[in-house]
């Protein structure tokens, strides 16, 4: 492998390879650039692990495949958040856990957690015995499923203020859960799924995305009015004279000066427009004036 400077796909499925041999192969990772690397149905634990993602070409990854690798717990977990927050920097797609045991919701939390400033990782898949400790009765499946949904809408469109939502991640766009007892997918909530689903898009820029989310999502629901207080909108032409359209129609305060219109309406039509309003490309907001 040494003989090569760059490789698009490495399979080692099935190799029995130890933390040694994940060793070997993290020396090999710092002379080699492996696009897609899978490690599915091996013995690699945590150290090994490590020295795979603290190799020198780690962070070209596109592709990590490591479920089904012997027992996997908290190290592991952690070891896998500490490479997405700070390591990786091109990895699109993680594939982790194991059909013969269970995948605590925590270690979940713990990914997105560290996938929140992520802008590469798209999908997660996660193989399972089940879905929480066995040992624990009183997690049912709805729970579960609730705290799966609010930890994903958390991290994809966090509505707790505007400025979470607009720092939420804006390239996550799904993960496959797949419990072997029961093959079980969770399917994610309407507004999750809206989420996915902008996030999704390639072809739209992240600023263009976060629009689609404010307009789709944001101010849909019940949302903090203190950061718009004072904030003053910067429209194209066509918006404006759009929005003077809409005021003539619902009937607006209106008085016309010098062939110029002025614009009388409360804050109340400024948000009923901005609510029903199907083109959230055309507007933008500018920095914000707080009052004091």
């Amino acid at each position: 492998l040494k003989s090569w400077e760059e490789l698009d796909y490495l399979s080692l499925d099935g190799n029995c390879i130890d933390n040694e041999g994940a060793q070997l192969l993290a020396e090999t990772l710092d002379t080699v650039k492996i696009r897609r690397l899978s490690l599915n149905r091996n013995q690699i634990s945590k150290e090994g692990l490590s020295c795979i993602l603290s190799s020198q070409n780690a962070r070209y990854l596109t592709s990590l495949m490591i479920s089904n690798n012997g027992d996997i717990g908290s190290a592991e977990i952690d070891e896998i958040a500490r490479f997405l927050r700070h390591g990786s920097s091109s990895l699109e797609l993680l594939e982790v856990g194991n059909y013969r045991q269970y995948f605590l919701i925590r270690w979940i939390e713990t990914i997105y957690r560290s996938i929140r400033n992520n802008m590469t990782l798209s999908k997660l898949r996660i193989f399972a015995g089940s879905l929480h400790d066995p040992m624990d009765k009183e997690a049912s499946r709805k729970a579960i499923s609730c705290r799966l949904d609010h930890a994903a809408a958390a991290l994809v469109c966090d509505s707790s203020s505007i400025d979470a939502f607009c720092r939420s991640n804006h390239t996550f766009s799904g993960v496959e859960l797949t419990e072997a007892r029961l093959s079980v997918r969770y399917a994610p909530s309407p507004v999750v799924r809206l989420a996915f689903k902008i996030n999704e898009r390639g072809d739209i820029s992240t600023e263009r995305k976060i629009r689609c989310k404010l307009h789709s999502i944001y101010f849909h629901g019940d949302f903090d009015i203190v950061p718009f207080y004072a904030m003053k909108l910067v429209w194209i032409p066509q918006v404006l004279e759009f929005f003077a359209g809409f005021e003539q129609h619902r009937d607006s305060a209106e008085e016309t000066k010098g062939g110029s219109l002025t614009h009388a309406g409360s804050l109340s039509d400024l948000y009923y427009f901005i609510r029903r309003w199907n083109f959230p490309e055309l507007f933008t907001f500018a920095l914000p004036t707080r009052a004091s």
